[in-house]
């Protein structure tokens, strides 16, 4: 049996394109660039922007797919962890964001946040702050 040369091409062609493909759909749900001067991180096609150090406290604003969620009816908590141990804060809903009062990561923490959505689905995020 002969080997077909465009046999060969089309193969090389069709992986290209998967590939690409592929490509642009991790891009499309790729981390969100940060809209409030935080660090952002993905969970659950949602992005979390955590911008420390603002005043009053830790804040946290969710996007979905381009769109500041509403934070009514949202409840959790934000751990930071130091070198000189942990303080955890309750997240208060304002309708925009959530805030930790009094909680403000600093350079080398880690900080863990954890949301209740009105559906009762839970979702936790980890940053490093730098």
């Amino acid at each position: 049996m002969r080997h077909s040369p465009f046999r060969s091409l089309w193969a090389r062609v069709l992986a290209v394109a998967l590939g690409l493909s592929v490509a642009a759909v991790a891009l499309a749900h790729g981390e969100a660039k940060p809209r409030f001067g935080g660090i952002v991180k993905a969970a659950q096609e949602i992005s979390f922007e955590l911008v420390a150090g603002a005043e009053g406290g830790a804040r946290i604003y969710m996007d979905d797919h381009g769109e500041l969620m509403s934070t009514t009816g949202i409840t959790g908590k934000l751990t930071i962890v130091s070198k000189s141990g942990r303080k955890e804060a309750t997240l208060k809903a304002d309708g925009e964001k959530l805030v930790a009062e009094g909680a403000n990561p600093e350079a080398g923490d880690r900080v863990v946040v954890v949301v209740v959505l009105p559906s009762q689905q839970t979702i936790s995020v980890r940053y490093a702050i730098p």
